[in-house]
């Protein structure tokens, strides 16, 4: 207890250091813990499932292109691999990622699962209410989310409430799940049994939990063959892979569009700015704090001329470190929950509650960062000679020099963080203004008629699509509209397909209309395009892209042809698994055909008349926006029923990017606090060493120096640090920004005004700090400045 008061005296002694100490620190646990909360969100989405290593799902891949995706062996010719021994349940489900349930005469848009009653032992969320204890075992029965409960029926009791369905079925509800403790990677808003209805017209996913101790990797030997199977076309693998990793996989594919996909590259980025950031604190925090002891340098000196070991120095300055964590961590503590709001709303950085992770991280911080910060004090000044820390100031530059070299680390890194920031920006700019090669402005994207399951759901979609085509082809406000999928769309399928004479090869296969390339007003390179009047499907003509005819190595469009493994209609079950050859009728002009990272992928669109069932995209006359979404919702609610949902195709391709925005505004921001908190190490470190030079300012003085003169021999010494610092961050932040595109197929430039404008930003709010103190100093009249020494 003595120690400490002693510690708490001695730092209250020094209150200016003291508060600049722990505030920097302060700051950058802040945004340490910030980040390592998000990054722990991420990293453990799906955890809340119990036994998640033993639990897979079940995959499909073709001989031919090796791109699995998440379905079950549904073609009978299919080896299951639910039925091996070691599997110790299996599950199966369907997902529907845009079905319609109503209430009360109100129509929901909604993420549906269609499963079966094994599917909760497996995934299993945390139950807030239910009827009985096994859920879905009756057709009839469903179980929502509890957000999506409270949308439905408000402060209503959901328990024994019924829904109807899109199909016509009701359910009741008799089970509320409660939100994970963890975030998800296949969300929901409410699960059905598979029983409701007799054709889900999906593909539908297996997912097994196998017994414990069980090899995964031999598992999936056993099963490492290729199979024909009949209603894939294609000699198909069946293989398990683990719920776990699909968040962070690229390769897995899905075609459960509401499931979402993390992005590992920016988990790597934020625990590197996480890391650097704490450096940068732990720097600053052992600079001021060294201030501090040469500040109190005698009374070291005194307490080992009077007897104090090793132990007793130790112990002091942990526990001087220790308190001034405490408060450091208390405040950030304080400036998260002040600032959650705004690192939520501006930063995209939900903070989730978890008290756990909060109280281990708090901890850790607590009592291993005061280690590390007594550490380089305790060397410097436990193995000093008592003498040397009597003269209150060590002469022989030693200090000086350590204070320059951790000062300039600090620097080097919050110019990395700077310039790598302003590269993020104009990274970020480059593709969000990047010219895609098609027409995006006025195009309105919505889904007006939802998927028919039964014979009287898909009469019913007829005479919709009957009314929907003759409104809106009578409407002025649409010069051009279509029923498809628009270009960026990432869950394009793709086919084997071949040069005659060539190598299968997987290449991008779409279907297109004549006004599908009239309303993203692609360009023809040569041949023609489709003609609605005399096209048609079994004609087996082809358009290509560039890419496509650069892979293919199409020369003369003359007698150019393709090969698919087999058609892409079926017109009769005889030719259902033959190849098809198909002639190339036209080349358009590359354009991006999803996130720009990305390169252009190949194309092969194939001629089909517009399905109403497809997407709704229609270009709007100009001006007439507000009007053309007021006719669109009144004639839903008319004819379709329900809540207009649409959005425009411009904002849809800013959120592909919306992952890439996030990560440049939270490296900008974390950036800036960089600075400000070297700012506020620079500003300690410079009030010590003005202080020490008054007598020297002085003499300068009364020998004719002239304010200005004296201002730039004190800046000198940290222009040079800064000059250093810059020096060494250049190659780090070049090679810092290489790593980053080495996965970009379209990149920015890295300009010389980065770095510029990075040295400009860092030095002008640096040096800002220095200037109202070192101004002060040499305006100090020199009589006082002598009286004073």
């Amino acid at each position: 207890m003595k120690i400490v008061l002693l510690a708490i005296r001695s730092l209250s002694r020094f209150r200016l250091y003291t508060t600049i100490n722990i505030l920097g620190l302060a700051m950058s646990l802040a945004c340490v813990i910030i980040l390592c909360r998000y990054i722990h969100r991420e990293t453990t989405t799906d955890h809340f499932i119990k036994d998640l290593d033993r639990v897979y799902y079940t995959v499909l891949d073709r001989s031919t292109d090796r791109q699995p995706f998440i379905a079950g062996p549904s073609d009978a010719a299919l080896p299951d691999p639910s039925t091996d021994a070691a599997v110790e349940t299996k599950s199966s489900y369907i997902g529907m990622d845009h079905d319609m349930v109503s209430f009360d005469n109100q129509k929901f848009d909604v993420r549906l699962l269609a499963v079966d009653s094994n599917y909760l032992k497996i995934i299993t969320y945390p139950i807030e209410r239910a009827n009985h204890t096994s859920l879905l075992t009756r057709p009839d029965e469903a179980v929502l989310t509890s957000e999506f409960a409270r949308k439905v029926f408000g402060d209503t009791d959901p328990i024994g409430q019924t829904l109807m369905h899109a199909s016509g079925n009701i359910m009741t509800v008799n089970g509320i799940l409660e939100e994970p403790d963890t975030q998800v990677s296949y969300p929901f808003d409410l699960l059905v049994s598979q029983d409701l209805q007799e054709n889900w017209k999906k593909v539908s996913t297996t997912i097994v939990r196998l017994k414990p101790h069980t090899d995964a990797d031999a598992f999936n030997k056993r099963f490492d063959y290729y199979t024909k199977a009949q209603s894939w076309g294609s000699e198909m693998r069946v293989q398990l892979f683990p719920v776990k990793k699909f968040y962070f996989d690229k390769q897995i594919r899905c075609y459960y569009t509401a499931a979402m996909k993390g992005n590992y590259t920016h988990i790597i980025i934020l625990s590197v700015v996480a890391a650097l950031l704490f450096i940068v604190g732990i720097f600053n925090f052992v600079n001021i704090y060294t201030v501090l002891m040469l500040k109190r340098a005698r009374e070291f000196g005194m307490k080992k001329v009077f007897g104090a070991n090793k132990k007793q120095v130790a112990l002091q300055l942990y526990l001087e470190n220790l308190l001034m964590t405490a408060i450091a961590l208390f405040m950030a503590w304080i400036f998260i929950e002040l600032s959650m709001d705004l690192v939520n709303g501006l930063l995209g950085i939900p903070l989730v509650p978890n008290l756990s992770f909060n109280i281990l991280l708090s901890a850790g911080i607590l009592f291993l960062l005061p280690l590390v910060t007594s550490v380089y004090p305790f060397i410097r000044f436990n193995y000093e000679a008592p003498i040397t820390s009597l003269r209150s100031v060590n002469r022989s530059g030693g200090s000086t020099v350590s204070r320059s070299v951790f000062l300039s680390m600090q620097y080097t890194i919050t110019v990395i963080l700077v310039v790598v920031s302003i590269f993020f920006i104009k990274q970020l700019d480059f593709m969000l203004n990047a010219d895609l090669g098609y027409r995006t402005d006025g195009i309105l994207k919505a889904q007006l008629i939802h998927d028919p399951n039964s014979e009287k759901e898909r009469e019913d979609a007829r005479r919709k699509a009957k009314v929907f085509i003759q409104e809106i082809s009578n409407c002025p406000l649409f010069d051009t509209y279509i029923f498809g999928n628009p270009p960026y769309d990432e869950t394009n399928y793709t086919y084997p397909i071949k040069a005659p004479g060539e190598e299968y090869k997987n290449v991008i296969c779409q279907t297109a209309s004549e006004n599908y390339f009239k309303l993203f007003n692609i360009q023809l390179k040569e041949g023609r395009l489709w003609n609605d009047k005399t096209d048609s499907y079994t004609e087996f003509n082809v358009i290509i892209n560039e890419t496509a005819q650069r892979l293919f190595n199409i020369k003369n469009l003359d007698n150019a042809e393709v090969e698919a493994e087999r058609p892409f209609f079926i017109t009769d079950m005889e030719s259902f698994n033959k190849p098809q050859r198909y002639k190339v009728v036209g080349v358009i002009k590359d354009f991006s055909t999803g996130h720009l990272s990305k390169a252009t992928q190949p194309i092969v669109y194939y001629y089909c008349q517009d399905d109403p069932r497809d997407l709704f995209l229609a270009h709007i006359v100009k001006g007439k926006e507000q009007e053309a979404i007021t006719f669109l919702k009144k004639l839903y609610e008319e004819v379709e029923g329900g809540e207009f949902e649409y959005a425009f195709i411009t904002d849809e391709i800013r959120n592909l990017y919306s992952k890439d925005k996030q990560i440049t505004s939270i490296y900008t921001a974390f950036a800036l606090i960089a600075i400000l908190i070297s700012s506020l190490g620079l500003f300690g470190l410079s009030l010590f060493d003005v202080q020490q030079r008054y007598h020297e300012i002085a003499i300068r003085k009364v020998n004719g120096a002239t304010t200005l003169i004296t201002m730039q021999m004190l800046l000198r010494k940290y222009y040079k640090l800064l000059g250093i610092a810059f020096l060494f961050a250049i190659p780090i932040s070049w090679l810092a920004i290489d790593k980053y595109l080495e996965d970009f197929a379209h990149k920015a430039s890295v300009s010389w005004w980065i770095y510029a404008i990075a040295l400009l930003i860092t030095a002008g709010i640096s040096l800002a700090t220095l200037i109202w103190q070192i101004y002060k100093a040499a305006q100090t009249n020199p009589a006082e400045a002598m009286k004073a020494e």
